[in-house]
């Protein structure tokens, strides 16, 4: 007797919507790291000792790239985990765009407090 090989039905929708979030995904977290370049502008207007709004904007900055990572490690592993438990996938490139967006909007928030 052979043992039947384990298929799982994949949903045409939940195909579609997880390459749809995987590019929204991508662009977001392109946006979010080239608009975190400009954080470094924050002390252009500054003539004297700004030392504090530069260590801010670079702060700023890391914490758009790590969570830009953040986003992608979940949106990846995310996925990758759900597909091997035959879930449903797409939830997960939504959530590492949630992510990789809300951190830059920290990012930029931290930023505009700072202006000298």
């Amino acid at each position: 007797m052979t043992v039947p090989s384990r298929t799982t039905h994949r949903s045409t929708a939940d195909a579609v919507g997880t390459a749809l979030l995987a590019l929204v995904q991508a662009v977001v977290t392109f946006g979010a790291l080239m608009l975190s370049m400009f954080f470094a502008m924050a002390s252009d207007s500054c003539f004297e000792d700004c030392r504090q709004v530069e260590r801010t904007a670079a702060g700023a900055t890391l914490l758009v790239w790590v969570a830009v990572a953040t986003g992608l490690v979940v949106a990846i592993g995310g996925a990758v985990r759900a597909d091997r438990r035959g879930a449903t996938r797409c939830v997960w490139p939504l959530l590492g765009s949630l992510i990789a967006a809300g951190g830059f909007l920290v990012g930029l928030a931290i930023v505009s407090s700072t202006a000298p």
